[in-house]
């Protein structure tokens, strides 16, 4: 029982249950470690059973837990006995019991970690899941008390407790080397350009910002990568074409496309500029017109205008003239006379610019009245023109079917002369058509043929490359697990203790093997023994009762003429019932010893039960049980 205790408790520690190593066999299980271990078995086992690993100080919680334990126990289907105080007040007996069938129903993952290694994201959790526990072990300090939130747990292990020296998650972009898996092709240019790059360490302005680039760039890549698997499966591999061919086709479509784009908006906006240029041009002109008209020197409007769109020689003999005009005009004229002319220009041309938009407006109305009369006169036109056409066609079959009859018997020989000599020409073209269409139609048939098969063809080819693909995929991702595996294992490895002697542990099992064997062949033999000893028995008793028939039969004649015959008869009816008897209290007494034998071993069971312990146990659990019910009844009591 010792070796099954080992394995029950390496179990209960390998799903997280807290035994120290002091504890070597269930019977030195206290009951808050009955408890816990249960309900981490039941957890491990479905998470539906999420039952408290902690007693709590109230006896009725207590009672409470114990009896949901026991009826999980009883849904996963235990077949014994099993209550509240299986685990409140367990034995040895009955604890074995339940724990290895909580062990047996643990799930495969849980129950092989033993022997199979844990995933590296489990192993990651687990130490995550160990130094969140130790650090929250601690007791919270203010800011105060510590440098940089900084808090030492052991051996000179820092780690961080509040939030003040966190810092927000900030990226920036990284320029790195790109194609270094093959630098001969890599230019003279190109490696200058890399010599002159940063280190990637001190690129970020802020070095706390290294890592979040890094992860950010990295997820970048990846995402890339995968987009680029992904359209090369679903298009690439159709096309027929190298992964470089293909890459050189899409991005001269691309090209293409973002010229053909810029092309058509710098068209739309030099014809959009040269319209509007050319409505400005008109409408300066005119406006310059009436100005002419009115005054021979123009505002300065006017002049500003014009010079706007004159050439560069005019620009600058314009200026020129201008300012000397603004000179004289400026030594000549007062500051009133100044702003009076002004206020002229502007009234003159407030009116022009209504005047033109007017105009302009009318303009517009009679273009879109002309553009209508126009479609309707062009449809008028077509429909006449078709009209015509077919009036003379109308009268040159008509014209010609006049020519012909006064002149009908000869023109209808001519005419049947003809038919007969087209029809001719069709057979003779039919059959010659006949003659290269066969070859032909042979030929075609054949060039389908194939197509179909190149067809098919390249069909299995591309999916014996896709299916190839999915395999090189999958043998990649065994061969990534596996090399993480082995690093695990080397890890494990090197973390075990190398004292352990493991042919003491396969000694002991097979130590364990050799009694098992044993104890199987004395079983064995017990039951030939029994089965021996019913047989004789069986064939005794047969034997008794034929030759008590045989001799009854044989008494029986003769007493009925013999008086000793008749003493003989009742004397042997006496004799077999005292027999029977006999046998009768041979099989009572077997059956009273093995009912001793079954009452000693519940004795033995009961004396290891601990009764006198359990009952003081209970009638402490009864005390306090009262004690919490007086308290409650008094708190409902002040409450009222």
């Amino acid at each position: 029982m010792d070796e099954v205790d080992k394995i029950i408790i390496h179990t209960l520690r390998q799903i997280g249950c807290d035994i120290s190593d002091a504890v070597v066999t269930i019977r030195e299980f206290s009951v808050e470690l009955v408890v816990q271990a249960a309900s981490k078995c039941l957890f491990t086992i479905s998470e539906q059973y999420n039952i408290p690993s902690a007693l709590p100080p109230s006896m009725s919680a207590k009672f409470r837990i114990g009896s949901s334990l026991a009826a999980a126990c009883q849904d996963l289907g235990y077949k014994g006995e099993i209550g509240y105080q299986t685990f409140l007040y367990a034995n040895e007996h009955e604890l074995r019991k339940v724990m290895m069938f909580l062990i047996e129903k643990l799930p495969k993952e849980s129950g092989e970690t033993i022997d199979e290694p844990l995933g590296k994201g489990v192993l990651l959790n687990r130490r995550i899941a160990a130094e969140l526990k130790k650090q929250l072990s601690f007791p919270w300090t203010p800011a105060y008390c510590k440098k940089r939130n900084m808090m030492n747990s052991s051996n000179n292990n820092w780690f961080l407790q509040g939030t003040s020296s966190f810092n927000p998650v900030n990226t920036c972009q990284l320029q790195y080397p790109i194609g270094m898996s093959n630098p001969k092709k890599i230019s003279k240019e190109d490696k200058e350009a890399f010599g002159q790059m940063k280190y990637i360490c001190n690129q970020p302005i802020n070095s706390r910002d290294l890592y979040a680039s890094l992860a950010e760039e990295n997820s970048c890549l990846v995402a890339k990568e995968r987009e680029w698997e992904k359209e090369w499966n679903q298009s690439g591999i159709m096309s027929r074409l190298t992964e470089q061919e293909y890459k050189n086709q899409k991005r001269e479509r691309l090209l293409k496309k973002i010229k053909e784009k810029l092309r058509y908006n710098v068209e739309n906006e030099t014809l959009s500029n040269v319209a509007s240029g050319t409505k400005l041009n008109d409408l300066l002109d005119a406006m310059s017109g009436k100005n002419n008209q009115k005054s021979g020197k123009g505002s300065r409007f006017t002049h500003a205008e014009k010079l706007q769109f004159a050439p560069d020689e005019e620009v600058v003999a314009a200026r020129t003239q201008q300012k000397k005009e603004e000179e004289e005009e400026a030594q000549q004229e007062t500051e009133e006379e100044r702003q009076e002319k002004r206020e002229k220009e502007i009234d003159d041309l407030r009116n022009q610019l209504n005047e033109l938009t007017e105009r302009f407006e009318n303009t517009q109305i009679t273009i879109k009245q002309l553009t209508a009369q126009k479609q309707q006169m062009d449809e008028q036109s077509v429909k006449m023109e078709t009209s015509n056409k077919d009036a003379e066609n109308a009268y040159r079959v008509k014209k010609k079917t006049f020519d012909l009859l006064p002149e009908s018997e000869e023109n209808l020989n001519k005419l049947m002369q003809l038919v007969e000599n087209s029809s001719q020409k069709l057979v003779t073209l039919n059959e010659q058509w006949e003659k290269h269409r066969a070859p032909l139609i042979q030929k075609y048939r054949e060039l389908k043929e194939q197509s179909k098969n190149r067809q098919s063809e390249v069909e299995t080819r591309i999916e014996q490359i896709r299916v190839l693909r999915e395999k090189m995929k999958s043998v990649t991702d065994d061969t990534r697990d596996k090399e993480e595996m082995l690093k695990q294992l080397v890890s494990e490895y090197e973390s075990l203790s190398k004292d352990v002697n493991r042919s003491s542990y396969t000694k002991r099992i097979l130590d364990i093997v050799a009694s098992i064997k044993k104890q199987r062949e004395q079983i064995a033999k017990i039951l030939l023994d029994t089965k021996t000893l019913q047989k004789d028995i069986n064939f005794l008793t047969g034997k008794l009762d034929r030759t008590f028939t045989v001799t009854d039969e044989l008494i029986f004649k003769d007493a009925k003429r013999n008086e000793f015959s008749r003493k003989a008869y009742k004397l042997l009816a006496n004799l077999h019932e005292t027999f029977g008897n006999l046998v009768q209290t041979v099989e009572e007494t077997g059956l009273i010893m093995r009912e001793t034998r079954d009452l000693e071993e519940q004795v033995d069971n009961i004396n290891e039960d601990e009764i006198h312990q359990n009952l003081t146990k209970i009638s402490k659990d009864l005390k306090q049980i009262k004690e919490e019910n007086s308290e409650m009844i008094s708190k409902l009591k002040s409450r009222k």
